[in-house]
């Protein structure tokens, strides 16, 4: 999908405020996961926040819980979206 704007682009993330519930399926393991996103800093940045939990399972024998938690925000004048992801494994993704 494509925004005529960032400012549009950070208005419609701003819509998926809210907790959301899924699942996955991939070559380790199934997961259960959990984002919820919240509006943050006077609604000036987006917080996403993730949990994923991998239960016990023959494919990860120790299973495992995974968190991220991801800031979106308008930059530059408001003319660019920009988002920092931090999580468990110790990645930083820009």
């Amino acid at each position: 999908m494509q925004w005529e704007s960032a400012q549009a682009a950070f208005t419609a993330l701003a819509g998926l405020e809210g907790d959301w519930r899924g699942f996955g399926e991939g070559k380790w393991a199934t997961s259960n996961a959990k984002k919820t996103f919240a509006a943050v800093l006077d609604g000036k940045a987006i917080c996403r926040s993730t949990v994923s939990v991998y239960p016990v399972q023959q494919s990860n024998p120790e299973g495992e819980i995974h968190r991220a938690h991801a800031l979106v925000f308008l930059a530059n004048d408001n003319s660019e979206l920009r988002l920092t992801e931090y999580d468990t494994e110790g990645f930083v993704a820009r």
